[in-house]
């Protein structure tokens, strides 16, 4: 089963016909200014000179950070040409490939160096190893026309940092962003890689007769000292036809494991300058730029976007053909036309992802996918952009034993069409002997900004191959969706699948009352909304959820069930000023809301109306009234304000007509509608009520004096519709 990995869009190529060309050359180009050290002409760096210098004088430069741009430092050693150094048994033996113990599952991207290889000759490194630090090799032909943006190269130069050159050597070890001018560079990995070190590996080249290999094999990086990471990539320069890479292609990079990203001006490998993926015209227009990395771990966010983890180009392949100089096809990411997955268990799931760059910036690129008549297998997504992926699901049942070849074909919409065809292949034993039984293991669900764990059991299978890029048994997931990881034990593979999902944050409240007395320490309590949650954390260090505080703002964190946090606040102040009521007509209106309210008539002593308990008042006569308002702890009275009664006239609403009035013995109310569940309320001049009753099916009622004393009571109507208020007068 081959490694088969996410692979981010935003792979950037800008040419002439780019709309997008004078603007991202601006920013690239200032970017390109914080190289320490770029390759170019005397004529274009003007001020260039030639110093001779011995290795560790030019170490001790290089870290305090003394060596200057302007200088082209050539390391006293040997002036003829060095003679070719083949890897011999002895080196070969100890030697360790990435792809060690999968053997037949893919065709390794990354070749396993043997006595065909040489080590690649430093002009500032001595044999056999040639051991460097920021070392060039002499000019190597290319026995055929290797093309690239159009142009036939028949020479080329390794460089010890990451990168091929093919017009001049460019020992920089300053990564610079893409595109810069000068260096004709393929750089699978553009960083400050450092041999010099006893654990580090060394370089490697092969030239046949139709491609040439070159492989940095578990090299070290600037300043490593005992510290172990050790990165493996390579670069594949073709003839277009070999079949090394798949019909088409004449560019390959290929990843083992990356470990480190940067060694001048970084920390234990990273930090510091990023180091480069891309490939560079030289002309300062065009280029493209698979990212740059600075950091561990899996992020990635294209070519154009911030520093990305090493992580991501683990066990990735990127190739296509790189010869056109109008568009570039899609760059298949992952599969090669040779790979072959096994399924070894009747009933076996295996999940298989592609992934297809649009090297252009803006351009779209569709996948179409033939299964070839392959039974039980079903394509689970199909997504089109400048970056596009498929994953197919196929299970191995009796009905597809055997090979089955899947071809994709990835299109683009630049002009001319650019198309790369990939054809791998699944092979489904009917023995079913594998007996694998993959399990993922962790929590399926995370909370915002947060991350879940998932970890494949057991963990003595060859190899694994997550959805989310990792070939580890554990992987980090913060995308909601399907995560799989295919494992693979003896040439066979298996799926497993889980369902990741992400989990609404809580969304906690603070209740109660939020002012203390007004010019006093009182205090006042809070409390958490009716929601039950495993864990409440106050500012003030409470774990309850209900506290009781003084003046001050506070903070509730909550923590629900799934470990989800989040939080809120509130505010208790002294109340600003003393209860205040505003008035409008008829009515006052107290300012403090959330609190009882009790109504007083302040011309008779201060006396409490009954009924007046709430926010706003009417009265029924003139007079001076104020409101005592209460929290539960404390009490607060407004000052008095003048009121007017609010009765209304007989002028102003004819549905009501009480008359006689004033009044002997009794009184009539007229209504110009029949009333339904009307009630009538009397009250004397300080609101106590002194008689009530209910009326319905009627127009007319009777009032008797009974034994109301005589003086001015106050009527109140109320029918559902309307309130209406009478002053009626005894004599």
């Amino acid at each position: 089963m081959p490694n088969v990995h996410w692979l981010l869009s935003n792979l950037i190529t800008f040419t002439p016909e780019n709309n997008y060309t004078l603007t991202m050359k601006k920013i690239l180009l200032t970017l390109s200014v914080v190289s320490l050290f770029v390759h170019e002409t005397k004529a274009q760096q003007g001020m260039e000179r030639k110093v001779s210098i011995s290795s560790s004088d030019y170490s001790a430069m290089k870290m305090k950070g003394e060596l200057k741009s302007n200088v082209d430092y050539m390391i006293i050693t040997d002036a003829h040409a060095l003679p070719v150094s083949k890897v011999t048994k002895a080196q070969q033996k100890k030697l360790k490939s990435d792809r060690d113990g999968e053997g037949a599952l893919m065709c390794s991207c990354v070749a396993t160096i043997d006595t065909t290889f040489s080590v690649a000759e430093f002009t500032n490194g001595t044999a056999p190893d040639y051991r460097t630090d920021d070392g060039s090799t002499l000019a190597k032909t290319i026995p055929f026309n290797f093309c690239l943006y159009g142009t036939n190269y028949t020479q080329f130069f390794i460089n010890s940092n990451g990168n091929v050159t093919l017009t001049a050597a460019n020992s920089g070890f300053s990564a610079t962003g893409f595109p810069f001018q000068g260096s004709v560079m393929l750089a699978p990995f553009w960083a400050d890689v450092n041999t010099i070190t006893a654990t580090s590996g060394l370089v490697y080249y092969k030239i046949t007769s139709t491609h040439v290999i070159v492989q940095w094999n578990q090299v070290g990086y600037y300043g490593m000292g005992a510290n172990a990471l050790l990165n493996t990539f390579q670069v594949i320069m073709t003839n277009g036809n070999d079949s090394i890479l798949p019909a088409g292609n004449n560019v390959a990079f290929c990843y083992g494991d990356m470990q480190w990203t940067t060694g001048y001006g970084g920390t234990n490998g990273f930090g510091g300058t990023p180091a480069t993926v891309g490939i560079n015209k030289g002309d300062g227009v065009n280029f493209i730029q698979f990212g740059t990395f600075d950091q561990p771990g899996i992020a990635y966010d294209g070519g154009a976007g911030v520093n990305d983890g090493i992580d991501f180009l683990d066990n990735q392949s990127f190739y296509s053909d790189f010869c056109t100089g109008t568009n570039m096809a899609p760059v298949a990411a992952g599969l090669l036309n040779c790979d072959t997955a096994r399924i070894c268990g009747l009933g076996d799931t295996l999940y298989i992802r592609e992934n297809f760059l649009s090297p252009e910036a803006g351009q779209m690129t569709n996948i179409s996918i033939n299964m070839n008549g392959m039974s039980n297998a079903v394509v689970v997504s199909n997504t089109s952009g400048n970056t596009a992926s498929a994953v197919i699901r196929i299970i191995g049942t009796s009905a597809n034993i055997g090979n089955n070849p899947i071809t994709f074909v990835a299109t683009d919409d630049g002009t001319p069409i650019g198309t790369t065809v990939i054809t791998a292949n699944v092979f489904v034993y009917s023995t079913g002997t594998s007996n694998m039984n993959p399990v993922i293991s962790g929590l399926t669900g995370f909370c915002p900004g947060r991350s879940t764990v998932l970890t494949v059991h057991p963990t003595t299978y060859t190899s694994y191959v997550w959805s989310a890029v990792s070939s580890d048994t554990s992987i980090a997931v913060s995308s909601p969706g399907l995560c799989f990881v295919t494992s693979m034990l003896n040439g066979c593979s298996k799926s497993t699948t889980v369902n990741v999902f992400e989990h609404p944050n809580p969304t906690p409240m603070i209740a109660g009352y939020p002012y203390t007395c007004f010019g006093s320490a009182y205090t006042t309590t809070l409390y958490s909304d009716s929601l039950i949650y495993a864990h409440y954390s106050w500012s003030n260090q409470s774990t309850n959820d209900t506290v009781i505080v003084g003046n001050g703002t506070y903070k509730l964190t909550v923590t629900d069930s799934y470990g989800c946090i989040d939080s809120t606040t509130m505010s208790v102040v002294p109340s600003s000023v003393p209860v205040a009521v505003t008035v409008s007509g008829s009515t006052a209106t107290a300012n403090i809301t959330h609190v009882t309210y009790q109504w007083i008539d302040c011309g008779h002593g201060d006396s409490l109306i009954v009924g007046a308990t709430g926010q706003n008042y009417t009265p029924y006569v003139n007079g001076n009234f104020a409101v005592i308002v209460s929290n539960g702890f404390c009490n607060d009275t407004s000052d008095c304000v003048l009121l007017a009664a609010g009765i209304d006239e007989a002028s102003n609403n004819q549905s009501v007509v009480i008359a006689p009035n004033p009044f002997t013995m009794q009184t009539s109310i007229a209504f110009s509608e029949l009333q339904m569940h009307t009630s009538i309320k009397i009250m004397d001049v300080l609101g106590k009520e002194i008689k009530r009753m209910m009326v319905s099916g009627t127009k007319l009622v009777t009032i008797e004096k009974g034994e109301m004393r005589s003086g001015v009571y106050f009527i109140q109507i109320e029918n559902g519709k309307s309130i209406i208020n009478r002053k009626i007068v005894i004599d």
